[in-house]
């Protein structure tokens, strides 16, 4: 099983002083600890600061193992995946079938969900090709939407791209596209994938949800029981390799952040020969990094906050509803809601270096370790007069730091850049909402604060201001009884939350607002103009328990997604 860390009661500090007060009274309810706990440490990674579309550089390792193509069916690609990463004799592959999850897809397949489950896939094994995938490449497909959602790290930016696989079907022509990062991150807070924790009772390991897959696919289950290629036999042992990949790839952000800003090139080249250390020793052997702690202390003085990768376990099962409300995911559990750190580490922490040094091991490939085994005394000289400069770690900088044989097909791949249709998306400044077209004033008012999530070319979240001013005015009054829930919650207890408020509370920037205990007034006057909306239909006053009454997902959809 995977193994977990005390959530710390700390919440991170926002620029303004008024955010980071509200920050830590809305943390201290959702976690349950007292507000008097809170202090102000750095987040490893900004969940605010999504960063630009497109990578300035390099490119994603789905882009990479697809240059050719993405084939299809699913089974297919993940056939090309595990080959190309060398597993032509095992997999390296680890999926679950989700029928009733909480990603943005989940009601692609309604009523039919359990004909169409969500596939999660991650590259859990490392094969013994030169790509480094594990626990770097992440896959979800939904196969009456023809989408697949890709999580995928960029080696030469130090960071993971969120991209769209569209037209992903029988007969279409699958094409790539970078995700908007500002949608990705109001529920990818770590900037990272994120999985549920035990008993993962949306997936295919928890036996009714099997059971409900099995009778909905019928023959289509394959003598081994593999469905969309995912064995239904192997009880929590996918998911609980997902959960790990993920647990790990949380931690890329944070040990890129050591490197960059608490370790200069003497501590760098001491770390990286601890890690190798490490890693020929099986785990063994720990060489401390001395100075790190007080250079860790210079640059985080109040402490690093880690994010958290973990949802809340949910179980759909057995529904006692039907139709849409299946789907239906409270506010408690969804991914959008704020998660406090999974704990902050401090320079006081014995075991701080250690941290770092097994965070960096893990961004050593395997078949490198393989490399230096004949003769780790001539890499640890040759990784005595390397510079150490890069302020991002990649597989690249580390083989040339060790002195490892030259490869050009590595060398070749890292320095690719993304493709050049998405370039243009560069020139979108971070944070900034996509251009809209001129609107009256009260629907012109949503722009500066949904504008980023819901003016984009996706049909999910709903892109009710995406389109020329008369749609987009039709738009918002189709959708203004769901419109009006998200934001009336503001005004209720988080405890109490049906679903999540919106504008996200993660959403804290580029005129969207901060996190707050009572509605901003920007909030309230969106309210105030759906409620007019409303009421213009003839439906009376706008009342939240009234509409609640029915059940969200029962409420008039908001627009009508085809795909």
């Amino acid at each position: 099983m995977a193994q977990r860390s005390v959530v710390a009661t700390c919440t991170p500090r926002p620029v303004a002083q008024r955010a980071w007060i509200v920050a830590a009274i809305l943390t201290s309810i959702l976690s349950q600890t007292p507000t008097g706990a809170a202090c102000a440490s750095q987040w490893a990674i900004d969940p605010t600061e999504p960063g630009p579309k497109v990578p300035a550089r390099g490119r994603s390792l789905f882009d990479e193992l697809t240059e050719d193509g993405v084939p299809f069916p699913f089974e297919a690609l993940l056939a090309q995946i595990d080959r190309r990463l060398g597993c032509s004799s095992h997999t390296c592959i680890d999926a679950v079938l989700i029928p009733l999850g909480r990603s943005l897809q989940r009601l692609s397949a309604a009523p039919d969900f359990f004909g169409s489950p969500r596939i999660v896939a991650a590259v859990t094994g490392e094969g013994d090709g030169r790509v480094l995938a594990r626990h770097r490449l992440y896959l979800g497909y939904q196969p009456r939407a023809a989408v697949i959602e890709v999580i995928s790290y960029n080696e030469q930016a130090g960071r993971f791209e969120f991209q769209i696989v569209h037209a992903y079907r029988a007969g279409g022509r699958p094409r790539t596209t970078q995700a908007e990062r500002t949608v990705c991150l109001a529920c990818h807070q770590n900037h990272a994938p994120i999985f549920s924790r035990p008993l993962w009772s949306e997936t295919s390991a928890n036996p009714l949800v099997a059971t409900a897959l099995g009778a909905a696919a019928g023959a289509a289950v394959a003598r081994d029981g593999r469905w969309f290629g995912v064995d239904l036999r192997r009880g929590v042992d996918a998911p609980n390799a997902i959960d790990e990949a993920t647990d790990a790839a949380n931690l890329y952000a944070v040990t890129q952040r050591l490197w960059r800003d608490a370790c200069d090139a003497r501590c760098r080249r001491t770390a990286v020969k601890a890690a190798v250390a490490y890693r020929l020793s099986g785990g063994r052997v720990f060489e401390p990094l001395p100075h790190f702690a007080s250079a860790f202390e210079a640059a985080f003085p109040d402490g690093l906050a880690i994010p958290n990768p973990d949802l809340p376990n949910r179980d759909p099962m057995p529904a006692t509803v039907t139709g849409a409300m299946r789907a239906h995911v409270p506010g408690g559990f969804e991914a959008l809601r704020p998660r406090a750190p999974l704990e902050v580490w401090r320079a006081s922490d014995p075991y701080l270096d250690r941290r770092f040094v097994i965070g960096l091991a893990a961004m050593v490939a395997s078949r490198d370790v393989a490399s230096l085994r004949r003769d780790p005394a001539a890499a640890y000289a040759r990784l005595r007069t390397h510079g150490c400069e890069d302020a991002t770690v990649s597989r690249a900088m580390l083989r040339q730091a060790l002195g490892l044989a030259h490869d050009p097909g590595l060398a070749t791949r890292a320095q690719i850049p993304p493709p050049a249709p998405n370039r243009a998306a560069d020139a979108v400044p971070r944070n900034a909402a996509p251009p809209v077209p001129a609107l009256p004033t009260r629907e012109a008012e949503f722009v500066a604060p949904c504008g980023a999530c819901h003016a984009t070319e996706e049909p999910t979240p709903p892109n009710f201001l995406a389109g020329d001013a008369a749609r987009v005015k039709a738009n918002l009054r189709q959708c203004a009884p769901r419109i009006f829930v998200r934001l009336a919650l503001w005004q209720r207890d988080p405890a109490a939350w049906a679903k999540v408020p919106m504008p996200p509370p993660r959403a804290a920037a580029a005129g969207r607002p901060a996190l707050q205990t009572s509605a901003d007034p920007v909030v309230v006057t969106l309210r105030r103009t759906v409620a007019d909306w409303i009421e213009d239909e003839g439906r009376g006053t706008a009342s939240l328990d009234r509409l609640l009454e029915q059940g969200y997902e029962n409420l008039r959809p908001c627009l009508t997604v085809r795909h």
